[in-house]
């Protein structure tokens, strides 16, 4: 797994040429094209248990399809989600099924995913939720950066602006471009993510880009680390620096035992360590959303546990292709029979828009203090409870390969998804 500096959502669409164009209707002038663009109002509607199940359903298949023996794993589902959201608005037919029905189950459309994501997002943001606070924040911007001269329609422009409050850019795309789209992407992760883009084609002429950054104190920070033991799942040994604790938010499943552990603010540490004989990609694959979302919900504050997490700070990096494609979302990923001609202005038959890449990107870092994440998604397309009344004491020592997310306490979905194999 090649090492990747952080994490920004990023979808990279490309055309072949210039002259896959059938039509330029109205001209569009280079800059910022939102600036005179203001987002409509738009109702919104609630999470409720259909969008949690179908997100935790996504999410659980993204972690399983990626998890790998002796290889650590992270992933944002709600960073895919958005970044595969912003290319269905642009798809019709066929394409706009698939994309419809993997992010929603088959039973939450496109047009209301929208609006659940604008409401799930807006209420991120919503300060009497306590979600950003000075020790808990989390930040979600989307841009969509076009070549000069591409035709990309205003109305779907409008469309990512109404429910993503997404800034567009018509730019050159040379060395400059480059530069400005990597710059956006380090000023809204924080420096997490520096470097999205490596150079732009000759053939790319879109670029949508989702950046989500995380960060959280723990509501009970840790005063220092002690030194121990890791042992990955083959036997091999790895000094670790500890965190040490007392939670109550016991968790059980049909094949691992965890807990939760609180950040300042509304999201919370959700550990899962396997039982003997179980693998970490066995508890991945088994993760149900109705089983996941209803322990994370609802743990048993009776038993006292005792707990150890490692120190641990990594980077991943995939590429989503074949994974998309075996989740159900083939179409969007065939030069022939994709259709985003609800994106921009091409001739099929002759340049047809279509899905090159899916990279994703994270980084995450936990300490004593609390934890750090971020994450990108690019999309590359081209034209070709109650009082115990007693406790007994369970020891959870994450000293050997374990599951983990970090969830949004008032709904139980989960911001990212990860298995930690080794600690080095």
């Amino acid at each position: 797994m090649k090492k990747i500096a952080t994490s920004v959502l990023s979808l990279i669409l490309c055309a072949g040429m210039l002259l896959c164009c059938t039509s330029c209707g109205n001209r569009i002038i280079a800059g910022d094209l939102t600036e005179g663009m203001l987002a409509r109002k738009v109702d919104g509607k609630p999470t409720d248990e259909a969008l949690a199940t179908a997100y935790t359903v996504f999410a659980g298949k993204l972690l399983a399809s990626l998890a790998e023996e002796g290889k650590n794993t992270l992933v944002s589902p709600l960073s895919v989600i958005i970044a595969l959201s912003l290319a269905g608005n642009g798809a019709k037919g066929q394409t706009r099924d698939e994309i419809e029905a993997l992010l929603g189950s088959g039973v939450i459309s496109l047009d209301d995913m929208n609006e659940y994501l604008y409401s799930y997002v807006q209420g991120l943001y919503d300060e009497h939720n306590r979600y950003n606070t000075d020790h808990s924040k989390i930040k979600l911007a989307n841009s969509v950066w076009f070549r000069e001269g591409f035709p990309v329609k205003e109305t779907y422009l409008q469309k990512v602006t109404d429910y993503y409050l997404a800034n567009a850019y018509e730019l050159p795309f040379d060395n400059a471009a480059l530069k400005k789209i990597n710059d956006w992407c380090a000023e809204k992760t924080d420096d997490m993510i520096k470097k999205v883009i490596d150079e732009i084609d000759p053939a790319t002429m879109m670029y949508l880009i989702n950046a989500l950054l995380f960060e959280a104190d723990w509501s009970d920070p840790y005063e220092r680390s002690y030194p121990g033991t890791f042992t990955k799942a083959d036997g091999t040994e790895q000094k670790a620096d500890m965190l040490c604790s007392t939670e109550y938010g016991y968790l059980e499943t049909a094949n691992a035992i965890g807990f939760s552990k609180a950040y300042d603010g509304w999201f919370d540490f959700v550990a899962l360590l396997p039982n003997e004989g179980v693998s970490t990609a066995e508890v991945a694959a088994s993760l149900s959303a109705g089983e996941f979302l209803s322990q994370v919900k609802q743990p048993d504050y009776a038993p006292e546990l005792h707990v150890k997490i490692p120190k641990f700070e990594y980077d991943c990096g995939y590429t989503l292709n074949e994974t998309l494609k075996a989740l159900g979302i083939p179409t969007a990923f065939s030069q022939v029979d994709a259709d985003f001609t609800d994106m921009a202005d091409v001739n099929r038959e002759r340049n047809n828009l279509y899905i090159g890449r899916v990279i994703h990107k994270t980084h995450i870092e936990l300490n004593e203090r609390g934890t750090k994440a971020a994450a990108v998604t690019a999309i590359e397309m081209k034209c070709g409870s109650a009082m115990p009344i007693e406790r007994k004491e369970i020891n959870i020592f994450l000293d050997r390969p374990f599951v983990y997310a970090i969830t949004d306490r008032k709904t139980g979905m989960p911001i990212f998804v990860g298995v930690i194999e080794t600690i080095k």
